[in-house]
């Protein structure tokens, strides 16, 4: 590895449809995401079935089952937005991020904050278009850390960042590049 892609410096300040894509690259990767997508989605159905009475004189529809279903149909796709607007609100009030990411980990820091995550609290990441997802090594993927590919000045980062990422952590996912 060259001494430039032992670390790399990004700046940026994250737009909400950054924040959709993490989102959605979490649910490809957490168990517990896509277990609770998945009763949702079943939960639905369920409801929607024991809506629909068929009687030999005809069949009839429970609005209060339809509506319920609906309900939990239209939170699968408005909470990660909701979420993902929610999270670009709390990041848009603490500015611009300068991420380092280099060989001790990878660093975050805005003018009023200062995090630091060690290789070994991360067990994998995702490549999205613009992003590279990191997730900590727990279970539920909870941990998530945006790091764009590209800086604030337009300066694409993602072949030294995809090398050191290969170096201390698994690819998850596909690899869109």
């Amino acid at each position: 590895m060259t001494a430039a892609a032992e670390r790399v410096e990004v700046r940026h300040v994250s737009t909400g449809d950054e924040w959709l894509e993490a989102l959605r690259a979490h649910t490809k990767v957490s168990s517990a995401a896509r277990r609770r997508r998945w009763f949702a989605m079943v939960a639905a159905l369920v409801l929607v079935a024991m809506s629909v009475r068929i009687t030999p004189e005809g069949g009839s529809l429970d609005p209060v089952g339809l509506g319920i279903a609906a309900l939990l149909l239209s939170l699968l796709v408005l909470m990660p937005r909701a979420a993902a607007r929610a999270q670009q609100r709390n990041h848009a009030a603490l500015g611009e991020r300068r991420i380092t990411v280099d060989e001790s980990g990878v660093c975050v820091e805005t003018a009023h904050t200062l995090s630091r995550t060690r290789w070994s609290a991360l067990s994998r990441y995702v490549e999205t278009r613009r992003l590279f997802v990191l997730f900590s090594a727990d279970k539920q993927a909870a941990c998530l850390i945006c790091v764009p590919k590209r800086s604030a000045d337009g300066t694409d980062r993602s072949e030294p960042l995809r090398a050191l990422l290969d170096a201390h952590l698994t690819r998850a996912g596909g690899h869109p590049r």
